[in-house]
């Protein structure tokens, strides 16, 4: 499986690194601290699936850019519920999947 990863904390370099010891492929990280990609350099042709794992403050425009692209989303963040009903709305507005789950 090719995967984005959005948040390159602790969470995420967990996931990386089990990923990768499973045989998945880490296409991009997309961090603040971390890397100079953005979720717009990423398409359903470059990932399958989008592994969401942010602050709460931006897990929704991660989200959103991530449904704008077509890219479905597996969300981990905790601490942005009140913004949970907008993200499903959009969600199935574009037709997109997102998977949400706190950890």
């Amino acid at each position: 499986m090719k995967i984005l990863l959005i948040g390159y904390g602790k969470m995420g370099q967990t996931i990386a690194a089990l990923a990768t010891q499973r045989g998945h492929e880490i296409v991009g990280i997309v961090d603040l601290h971390a890397s100079q990609q953005n979720i717009s350099d990423f398409t359903p042709a470059t990932i399958d699936v989008a592994i969401e794992f942010t602050h709460p403050d931006s897990v929704l425009s991660n989200i959103t850019a991530c449904l704008h692209q077509g890219l479905p989303v597996v969300c981990g963040s905790t601490g942005w519920l009140h913004q949970f009903d907008q993200a499903k709305a959009l969600t199935e507005e574009l037709g997109g999947s997102l998977f949400y789950a706190s950890n």
